[in-house]
């Protein structure tokens, strides 16, 4: 068999993440997936993609207690990161809103006595969970990660309100394709 894993690999990193895109679950990635994609950007470090360890069960023997046979359980595999804005639209996405919402005529006057708050929409306090495919690409736009069906939820987060912009965290379960034989992701190339 010829060798396929060799030091060039070295040079084909995929660093950094320019972007991600998410659309309503699909089974079958084509060439126009993306093509009206939601665009989320996150915190710089925020973006984590991690697969835990697979735990391990080992079935035994009574008589001498030896292993038989293994069985290997995959760990949970997670996309989570945080999302700096307050934009009405990203809340939409995330979050479903509330049956009764601000009514805002004239604007609720800001500290400043000059700004009229005037837009406003109301949501329910649990995040929407939502069931997409995402796009990770990398910061050299020369690779990305296809994640075909993630369990998405998102919380709101202001840690620090002085140094810290409102934003939602997010964490998106990678599932299996439903599809029969489907990848669960994809690892794409430029050409």
């Amino acid at each position: 068999m010829a060798k396929t894993l060799s030091k060039a690999m070295l040079g084909d990193l995929m660093t950094g993440c320019a972007c991600i895109k998410l659309v309503d679950q699909v089974n079958t990635l084509t060439d126009t997936t993306f093509a009206d994609a939601d665009e989320i950007y996150t915190t710089e470090g925020s973006l984590a993609i991690a697969q835990a360890e697979a735990s391990k069960t080992e079935s035994k023997i009574d008589q001498s207690g030896a292993a038989i046979d293994v069985q290997y359980t995959p760990g949970e595999f997670t996309v989570s990161g945080t999302i700096p804005s307050s934009a009405i639209a990203l809340f939409d996405y995330f979050f479903e809103k509330s049956a009764t919402q601000p009514t805002l005529t004239t604007g609720i006057p800001a500290s400043d006595g000059a700004t009229k708050l005037k837009q406003g929409a109301g949501y329910l306090s649990d995040g929407r969970r939502k069931r997409v495919t995402m796009l990770v690409e990398s910061q050299s736009h020369d690779s990305a990660i296809v994640f075909m069906n993630v369990d998405l939820s998102s919380v709101i987060n202001w840690g620090t309100v002085k140094t810290t912009p409102l934003g939602l965290n997010f964490k998106g379960t990678v599932m299996e394709n439903p599809a029969a034989g489907g990848p669960a992701f994809v690892v794409l190339k430029a050409a």
